[in-house]
């Protein structure tokens, strides 16, 4: 959280909104992470993500876009539902990358291979476990109805909310919807997934209350300001702005050149009071070092610099540690 130093305000939105047990019942249930290009966005939130994970509470990341596709609306429900893809992973994925509960989609899984024939009377669900379904038919994903658009997206709320641990709110965040040129295309986003995920999100309709408690779900949508163009290019409604404004906002821009010496030794703390970096990343690292790491990625006085700095002295950081181990 070094980046947040001398920002009281962003710090608290941004921990307020992500926080799943906050003091009090919060007012808004969406989360919106903006700012430019190369700013901390993903790095800062992957930060906190894993923190809260390890703490027991229920977060999840879904990185959106792949380099050798653009997804479509149901790329991205199906991406959700079963985290990280087999393989990205050595060993077990990080907590945060892991599938949800599949009991909770069975009734989703039954119904969506109808669905996307369109068919107008499916067999009904028996209740039984439904697993991911495998190589469907999206030829005519384009082609769909809009009832059955609605339907398929209704019934993968229910799904999510029911996904939530009673009295542990599970917490999805977004990110990376455009890379090189490719990503979620704009139909897309503005058509399905603004008003039939995020929009009701943000109004506060993934939440359930049954025998076991109550179930909800925040979404967390971060993205950087041409991602934002793009998608309000044609005047959406919902809009993104909407969206905006019912939610948490955390705006990350560039820092100040006179706070990077604070925040850099309070980043160098950060790190030290964590046990599993103290024993990795500081193993033979002596205060002379840190001393030449901090002034040497010292910025321009005359310009702003990015959390992306911090980022670049924890990669260093990392290197030595490996090459001493």
């Amino acid at each position: 959280m070094s980046v947040f130093a001398g920002r009281r305000p962003d710090r608290r939105l941004f921990i307020h909104g992500l926080y799943p047990i906050p003091p009090r019942k919060p007012d808004k249930e969406f989360i919106f992470i903006h700012g430019g290009s190369k700013m901390g966005k993903t790095w800062v939130t992957l930060w906190c993500l894993e923190s809260y994970a390890r703490k027991g509470h229920d977060v999840r990341y879904v990185e959106v876009m792949d380099k050798d596709w653009s997804p479509k609306w149901l790329d991205m429900l199906l991406c959700i539902q079963a985290g990280a893809p087999p393989g990205l992973f050595l060993g077990s994925p990080p907590l945060i990358f892991r599938p949800l509960d599949p009991k909770a989609f069975s009734e989703f899984n039954h119904y969506l291979p109808h669905r996307l024939r369109d068919e107008s009377k499916p067999p009904e669900w028996d209740g039984r476990d439904v697993p991911l379904p495998e190589g469907l038919d999206t030829s005519n994903l384009d082609g769909l109805s809009e009832a059955t658009v609605k339907e398929i997206f209704k019934s993968f709320r229910k799904a999510l909310v029911a996904a939530a641990e009673p009295g542990n709110p599970l917490i999805i965040v977004f990110d990376r919807f455009i890379d090189s040129g490719q990503g979620v295309t704009e139909p897309h986003m503005n058509k399905f997934l603004l008003p039939y995920l995020f929009g009701p999100a943000a109004s506060g309709e993934l939440v359930a209350a049954d025998a076991t408690g109550i179930r909800s779900v925040k979404l967390v949508l971060v993205l950087n300001d041409d991602e934002l163009k793009t998608y309000m290019r044609n005047n959406p409604r919902p809009s993104l702005d909407d969206l905006r404004n019912r939610s948490h906002q955390v705006y990350l821009d560039g820092i100040p050149t006179k706070d990077y010496d604070r925040v850099a030794r309070e980043f160098f703390r950060n790190l030290k009071a964590s046990p599993d970096h103290a024993k990795r990343l500081f193993k033979r690292v002596t205060a002379e070092d840190e001393e030449l790491l901090i002034s040497f990625y010292n910025p321009n006085p005359a310009a702003s610099w990015k959390p992306e700095t911090l980022k670049a002295i924890y990669d260093v950081l990392e290197k030595r540690s490996s090459l001493m181990t």
